[in-house]
Order: structure tokens, then sequence, then C-alpha cells
């Protein structure tokens, strides 16, 4: 039994008009489907009505008023209609896989174009990127193991493998403690003697941007350099001591009036100090010897690091990644959309199986994230 608030449409047309769900192609799609099948198909329910020794359809739709209903010998013409006017000449599959891509593409240049409120220096919750905390977990579980079966391997010989497992990971913590020592010192080194230092006295207004994405992440300033070279930033350390480096082209969109861009670079180098990505975890080395795992959880951690610049930055996020693709000079010429729109087309199993091995995301990726993060978020 029907309730009262629920009327019936006989006009199908009418109702194809005025149901404004419609515009969702998910749900003109899910309404074919169901009509094909006679079943239930999203929130579409096409039921059988015999009364009066009259066959007829109801389509039921969920959080709708009104129910459509046709007699059997207008089904056809129902169908026929939806496919005329909805989805010409093309075969209902391919228009819907279209459609789809389309709307990621149309979700992903909104980030681009959207008018947002100005950032907070105030940082919100910012969750890490599943991959990143999945991987890390994945390296800890492991590392554990690998440890417990290095106990048992000493207890089972009666301790005769004491000394060359003791020297074995003596020389990892000698590696870790001595060897990267030496090699943070050459890289710190090298920058003090060839980079330009940002300070208070010297591009006050860029280090103030740093100073305040610091305090919004509560952590130590760092000390700030610029080099010469491409679209690029980096972060290292020397023992408590953190560098972040932009290079010059990151510099440049700044100095032609566009912070947005750097205020996203910045955040995401930042980002990398926050989560401690520098400390190399060295106590998790058996991790290591896992094929593809250090790739892996390092494109987590990317992931990760494009959200903390996408707080500071939301427009700078794409615009950024944008610029890494193809240069500063003609990014504002490409048209993110259909660049989006190319690497959904041309994506098959080498583009995955190529990613494997680095250890940073597709660029095209780490826009997709980026446009998933943002739909969620607001």
């Amino acid at each position: 039994m029907m309730e009262s608030s629920i009327s019936v449409q006989k006009d199908f047309k009418k109702w194809l008009v005025f149901n404004e769900s419609l515009k969702n192609p998910d749900n003109l799609y899910n309404l074919y489907k169901a009509l094909t099948g006679n079943d239930q198909v999203g929130i579409f329910d096409i039921r059988k009505d015999i009364s009066e020794g009259e066959s007829r359809f109801q389509v039921v739709q969920e959080g709708y008023h009104e129910v459509l209903e046709f007699t059997f010998d207008k089904k056809a013409d129902f169908q026929s209609y939806i496919k005329q006017n909805y989805f010409p000449d093309k075969d209902i599959e391919q228009w819907y896989q279209e459609k789809k891509q389309q709307n990621q593409i149309d979700q992903s240049q909104a980030i681009y174009e959207r008018d947002y409120e100005e950032e907070s220096d105030e940082l919100g919750d910012i969750k890490p990127h599943a991959k990143e905390v999945f991987y890390k977990n994945f390296k800890i579980a492991f590392s554990l193991i690998a440890y417990i079966a290095i106990v048992v391997i000493l207890v089972i010989t009666g301790f005769t493998a004491l000394m060359p497992v003791g020297i074995g990971l003596g020389l990892v913590v000698f590696y870790f403690l001595v060897i990267n020592l030496v090699k943070e010192g050459i890289i710190a080194g090298y920058i003090q003697g060839n980079y330009v230092r940002i300070s208070e006295a010297q591009y006050k207004d860029l280090y103030e941007i740093v100073v305040k994405q610091s305090e919004a992440l509560k952590i130590k300033v760092p000390k700030v350099y610029i080099t010469n070279g491409g679209f690029n930033a980096m972060v290292t350390k020397l023992i408590r001591s953190k560098y972040l480096v932009l290079n010059s082209e990151v510099i440049e969109t700044y100095l032609g009036g566009e912070d947005r861009v750097i205020k996203y670079v910045i955040g995401h180098e930042l980002g990398h100090i926050k989560r401690k990505h520098l400390s190399g975890d060295w106590w998790l080395f058996p991790s290591l010897f896992v094929p593809f795992l250090p790739q892996a959880y390092s494109r987590g951690r990317e992931l990760t690091c494009d959200r903390i610049g996408y707080h500071f930055s939301k427009k700078g996020a794409i615009a950024g990644m944008m610029i890494m693709t193809v240069g500063k000079e003609i990014s504002s010429q490409i048209k993110a959309d259909q660049f989006l729109k190319d690497s959904v087309q041309e994506g098959g199993f080498w583009f995955g199986f190529s990613e494997v091995f680095m250890m940073y995301p597709h660029l095209s990726n780490r826009i997709e994230q980026i446009r998933r993060y943002d739909s969620f978020r607001n």
C-alpha cells in the first residue's frame, strides 16, 4: 500500500523531465539497467503489478515522491525514448564510461578553478594517506617478525650465531649512525657553501611564509635556502637541524605575484618534517629487503604531504603539479582537464606497472588523489 504522500505518474516523458535526480549519469544509467533486467538497480526498483487483468510496471525510486506506472506494452516505448533522447547513437556502456571519466575530470578541474576562501594558518585535521599508513604498518610488522626470527634462531642454535648476528646488527647501526651522519653532513655543508640563505634579512616575506606554516604544523622553523634549478624543492637534515631548499623556478612563480604555488610547495616539504620522514626509521631496516616496499612507502608519504600542501594552498596544489609536469612557462596554457582525460584514456598495464619502480606517484595520480581529498573535505 502506497503512502498518501506518494503519487502515481503515468506520463513517462513528464516523469523524466521533472525528475532532477536523473541529471546524475549514475542514476540515468541505473534506471536503464533496471528497466532492462526488470530488477532493482541503485535507487530504482522495477515492480510488476497485475490488477484487473492487466499487467503494469511500476518504477519506484528511493526518496522520490512520484511512482511511474505504465502498461506492459509501453515499456519498450519508455526504453526507446530514453535511448534516443539521452544517449543517441551511443552504446549505453560507452556513454556511461565517458560520463564517469568526464565527471572525474570536471571535479579535478573544479579544484583548479574554484574560488576558495583565504587559507587559514590554523592546521585542521589532516589524516595521513591510507597508503602511507598501510605500508608503514607493513614495515613495522615485517621488521618485528624478522627480529623474532633472529631471536628464535639464536635460541635454537644455543646462541652460537650470536657473534655473526651481532656483527650484522652492529654494521647496520654503524651505517645509520655514522655513515648516514657523514652523508648528511656533506649535503648540509654543500648547501651552506653554495646556496643562498633565506631569513628575516633576505627575502623576509618569503621567509615569513615558512615561519607561519611551521608554527601551524608545530615544528621548528627549518633553515631555508635557494638554489638554481627547475621547479623542485627538498628537505634534508643534519642531526637535529632541518634544511628546506627551494629551487629558483619555485621562487620565480612567487616573484610573478603568485604566492599560491609556493605556499603549496613549502607546505608539502614541511609536511615531510612534520611526519618525521627524515628520521629514516633505521630500526625498520629488515623491511628494506622486501621488493618494492620502500618505493611504495615513499609514494604513500608523498601523497600525505600533498594533502598538507593542499591545506595551505588549495589552488596551488593543482597549479604546482601542472608546473612540475610541463614547466612554469607553459603550464598556464595547459588544460588540466585534458591532461587528466588523456592520462585516463592512455592508462593501462604499463601505466600502473611503471609506477611500482618509482619513489613518487605519477603526477596524474597525485592530481586525482588531491581531487578525491578535496571532494571529501568540501
